[in-house]
């Protein structure tokens, strides 16, 4: 009975207020909401599935899901989303997590080639240089792959994305409408 009676009151209350709320994009003039669909901040999600098959017959896989920010039409960078969001810990954040993903990804590369170059470049029976030279090289492998799963991931997850962009577009349209 109780749930039942705050269930009638919230429909009573919200549900008018649901009805008869204009969107702020509503309020626009046709220049107006030309301004704000150029400056509105957006984005849009991305997920897909990569695979392996060992020599053993095992398989795995993995899954990701990243989001690209927009502002209006153009693609932007995620630490420029947060930073024109107003959001500037989280554009601190994405900007060191950017950093971090490109220097990971590009010395793992320029590592795995020394370690194949220190390798190839042994003599035939100088098996402790060509070790040496493939651990390198596997070292590099492993740090070229921790950048490129970067890569293909954000710092933050769309739900924050989501509320900095709400955020920023309810302020530029009560801006465009000089509320």
């Amino acid at each position: 009975m109780k749930k039942s009676l705050c269930l009638i009151l919230i429909l009573c209350f919200f549900l008018p207020i649901s009805l008869f709320a204009e969107s702020i994009e509503q309020q626009l003039t046709s220049e107006q909401l030309r301004e704000f669909n150029y400056s509105k901040l957006s984005f849009d999600t991305q997920s897909g599935s990569f695979g392996s098959l060992s020599q053993y017959g095992s398989f795995s896989t993995s899954n990701y899901k990243y989001w690209i920010p927009f502002e209006g039409t153009e693609k932007i960078s995620e630490p420029l989303f947060f930073e024109i969001a107003g959001y500037e810990k989280e554009a601190l954040a994405a900007q060191k997590y950017e950093k971090t993903r490109d220097a990971l990804f590009w010395s793992g590369l320029i590592t795995s080639a020394a370690g194949f170059l220190i390798s190839i470049s042994a003599d035939y029976y100088d098996d402790a240089r060509y070790t040496t030279g493939m651990v390198i090289a596997c070292i590099g492998a492993g740090a070229t792959a921790g950048g490129f799963g970067m890569m293909i991931s954000n710092k933050y997850p769309s739900n924050i994305a989501e509320m900095a962009a709400s955020d920023y577009n309810t302020r530029l349209a009560n801006d465009l409408l000089g509320k």
